[in-house]
This record gives C-alpha cells, structure tokens and sequence, in this order.
C-alpha cells in the first residue's frame, strides 16, 4: 500500500504540488475584497454611469457600460468586461478564478523555463512557484489584491504565456487551437498597454526569426500579427483616452524629449524600487552566472565586436552586482536615480540607460543562436516596460508582467547552470533559501489581509443591512462604519484625504442613497 502511495505522489509530484499551490493561493484569496474602483466597476458606474444600481444588470448592461467607457474614459475594456462578469456574479466566484489563473501562470511559467532540463522536475516547480512569494507587499497589494488592477496587469500575463506555449508546440497546430491563438492575441492585445507592447514585440520577433531561418514567413505568423495590429489600435486610438489626459495636462503639452527627461527617471526608479529588491536578488544572481558564461565563451566568438561588447557588458554587470550586494538597502540602480534632481541628472541618465541595454545585451548574447526562443522571452519582457516612457507616472503594479514573464528567464539559467556544474547540494540549498522566504512572506501578507478581515466583513454586514433597511421605508441619515486596522493591507479608503469620492460607488454598489453619510471611525 505504501508502494503505492509513494509511487502515485512520485508520478504526480508536480501536479500535487501545483495543487498545494493553489489551495494556499486559494486560502490568502479569501481575505481579497473590494477596494476603491473595484466598487464602480462592480455596480457599472466607474467614470461614466448608466443608471445602474446594485448588481442588477446583465451582459447587455455590461456591454453597454463599456461602450460609453471605451468613449468617454479608456480603452481596457476586456479587461473590465471580465472584472463586471466576475463580480456581478459574486466575490467568491471571483476569488476562485483569480487563484485558478494566478495557479496557471505559474504552471506556465514552471512549464516553459523546464523545457530540455534533466534536473528532477519538482525541483524545479518547488522553485517556481516560490517565486510568487518573493514579490513585495507593495507589487502584490497594488495588483493581485486589487480586482480593478488584477484584471488589467495579472489576467492579459496569463494570455500572453498560453499563447506562447501554444506557437512552442507544433503538436497543438490544428484549426481549433489557431482560433484559440487568435482570441489569445486578441485579448493581450486589446487589454492592457503593456501586455499588448509585449506581445507585439515577440510577435515581430518571431516574423524576423522567420524570415531569417527559413526565407519565409508563415501566414499563421502574419495573421497574428495583424490581429494583434487590431487589438493595439483600438486600444491606443480608444476615444475615452483624451480624458485621461486632462489629469496630467502640463506633461502631455511638453515635447518628446522633456518627456523622455521625465519619464526614463521615473521609469528606472519605478522598475528598480526597494520593493523589487527581493527580485532583483535572484535577477543578479541569473545575471552572474550570465555575464560569467559569457565570459568563458569569449574565446569561441570570433567577431571583434561582438567580444568587446561582451567585455563590457560583463565589466558592466560585475559593477551593478557588486554594488547591489555591498550597499545597504539599495540596489545599483535605486542609488544612482537619487542623483536624478542634481546636476549630474542627465550623465547618470545616459549611463544608467546604456547600462541597462548592456544588461539586455548580456541575455541575448547567453542566450545565442541555440536558446533564441528564450533571448525572444528576454526582450518581449522587457518591451513590456516601454510604454511606461509615454506615462506620466509609474505605479508599482507596472513591473507586474515584466517580473512574471522574467521567472522564466530566471528559472532557466538558474536550474541550467546547475545542470552544468553539477552541485547538487548548492542547488537544493538555493530552493530551500527561497522556499524559506516564500513562505515567510506569504504568510506574513496573508495575516495582514486577514487582520483586515473582520472590517471588511462587519462594513458589508452593516452596508447591506443599512441598504434592506432604507429600501422598506426607514430614514437613515448617516452609516457608522469601522477603518482598517492596517493601511498597509488595503487600496485607498474613502476615509483618507483625496479619496472622498469613492463612497459614490460605494453607495452604488450597495443599493445606498447619495445622500446619506458614511461615517468612518
């Protein structure tokens, strides 16, 4: 019997622990709730309104909802169109399906990065899914714990990822999964500005690998590029995106280059925040082990050029690593963007910038000829990041898909080093450091949001209770509700200075006359 058993756990071992993945994921969804727009989203009154109240409306209500939004606000309305489903049908339902995706982006992520590895397979999922532990507090509140936010940086990940496994597996090419790719490209492309930056950067890639190898490109190739085409301009010609503009006025009338002079500082410092530091540990560490391979195989590169980018680069990267390592509570990068408001500012602009293609340079180089599907990852990851060079602001949730599409890159050359070197005792002690810090920091956010719990709980009990009482005939003036014990595990309480106006949704949501005062105490 026992046989039996260890002999099923041994054949199952990555799905069982894909499974525990989930059930964890599924536990610290459970203290996921409503926050500032999620409210005008859930009653179908966020920027413009319809008349709705409550959750009494159905798909065509819903469709309706985002036409006017796609004209009079912004353009991500897929993206919406499943947060509104979803919510109209319960936050239960919703907190399901997010541990369902969160759950397949990281199987996605475990499946693509073990592709020809002969380390043990659930060595490398153990370490995969690790990864999801090591994303900060300030990432995960302003993403994953956030509906509105989630649906637009984390879900369009998912559709990226499965389409690149469906182009990977020539075995799925048949007329059913072209149509599946089709809606795949369509949904990152018409979802979110970087997603959609990101697709479209590999998809031009895999025209140019194409045609380079084989002298022809695929129709299947073209047209996903062309459906992709489609989704990016509607999403950047939406009409509603002229409003957005109103808010940031004196950036949008400035000239590219000021721009640029405002954005590239605001873009490095957002990438590079002390919140990725756990991040970019393993980062430098994968690009260690980068810029030493590199290294070792300058002596079969013939290309003069070609090795003295390589000296470079390496000579680079060994200056941010240890720098990063050695300098208290800052990373290379985090350091240097200080000097942004002295006089210096543009010569560390400069520096930083070649710097960082020297990084991206590094990946390609490792990755060569033999690996380019991974130097396609590489750079399609970083593409992500350039929309934000047109953005007036970089909030933390913008690293999101870069960082996720990066564990892949991450996990390869990690478990492909070790795979060399044959250190196994090295290796296991790398899993256990991070499964140790996963797990601290996981339930560490978990206890934060479920400290949370009882307000959030005893708010909606009183809201609906106050909602049932008012539509029988009672005349109720005034709601007395409870603040959060901790700011930290929450997005913008209308009870804080500058966020007054949430409570419109609030009362939409909740079936509650504007007139009446939510009091916070």
């Amino acid at each position: 019997m026992m046989e039996k058993i260890s002999s099923f756990i041994k054949k199952k071992r990555v799905l069982l622990i894909f499974l525990i993945f989930f059930l964890l994921l599924l536990l610290q969804y459970q203290f996921l709730y409503l926050y500032h727009d999620d409210y005008g989203y859930a009653s179908l009154s966020y920027a413009v309104d319809i008349g709705n109240e409550g959750l009494h409306y159905g798909i065509s209500d819903i469709l309706r909802f985002l036409w006017l939004h796609y004209l009079h606000w912004g353009g991500r309305v897929t993206s919406f169109f499943v947060e509104c489903s979803l919510l109209r049908l319960g936050l239960p339902l919703y907190r399901l399906v997010q541990s369902i995706v969160v759950t397949l982006i990281f199987y996605l992520i475990y499946k693509i990065a073990k592709e020809n590895s002969k380390i043990e397979d659930y060595k490398i999922a153990i370490f995969t899914v690790s990864l999801y532990g090591i994303l900060d507090l300030m990432n995960l509140r302003d993403s994953f714990f956030w509906i509105s936010a989630s649906v637009n940086y984390v879900f369009p990940t998912l559709y990226f990822l499965a389409l690149v496994v469906f182009m990977r597996q020539e075995k799925y090419n048949n007329k059913f999964i072209y149509f599946l790719q089709f809606l795949l490209v369509f949904l990152t492309a018409f979802s979110h500005e970087q997603t959609s930056a990101m697709l479209l950067f590999y998809l031009i890639l895999t025209l140019i690998e194409e045609k380079v190898k084989n002298k022809k490109i695929k129709k299947i190739s073209i047209s996903r590029f062309i459906i992709a085409l489609i989704g990016f301009s509607l999403l950047l010609f939406c009409p509603g995106n002229n409003a957005r503009k109103a808010y940031s006025p004196e950036f949008y009338d400035l000239s590219i280059f000021r721009k640029l002079l405002v954005t590239i500082p605001n873009t490095i410092t957002g990438v590079f925040s002390e919140y990725n530091n756990q991040f970019f540990l393993l980062f430098f560490f994968a690009l260690a082990i980068v810029s030493i391979t590199n290294i070792k195989n300058i002596k079969n590169v013939k290309n003069k050029i070609l090795k003295y980018l390589i000296m470079l680069s390496t000579l680079s990267n060994i200056v941010i690593i240890i720098f990063s390592l050695f300098i208290k509570n800052y990373n290379y990068f985090t350091y240097f963007t200080s000097l942004f408001n002295n006089n210096l500012k543009y010569l560390v602009i400069v520096v930083l910038m070649l710097q960082l293609l020297l990084i991206i340079s590094s990946f390609v180089i490792y990755f060569g000829k033999k690996d380019d599907f991974y130097s396609k990852l590489s750079l399609s990851a970083f593409a992500y990041i350039t929309p934000m060079l047109i953005s007036s602001y970089f909030p933390e949730r913008s690293v999101i898909g870069f960082q996720l599409v990066m564990f892949i890159i991450i996990v390869k050359i990690i478990f492909t080093y070790f795979e060399k070197v044959k250190l196994p005792f090295l290796l296991n002690t790398v899993i256990v450091a991070v499964l140790i810090y996963s797990v601290t920091n996981y339930t560490s956010i978990t206890l934060g949001y479920y400290n949370n719990k009882k307000v959030n709980d005893y708010n909606d009990k009183v809201l609906l209770s106050s909602s049932k009482k008012i539509k029988s005939g009672k005349n109720i003036k005034e709601i007395k509700l409870k603040k959060f014990n901790n700011m930290f595990y929450a997005i913008d309480p209308p009870y804080i200075e500058g966020f007054e106006y949430t409570k419109v949704w609030i009362k939409k949501y909740y079936e509650i006359p504007q007139k009446v005062e939510l009091d916070y105490e």
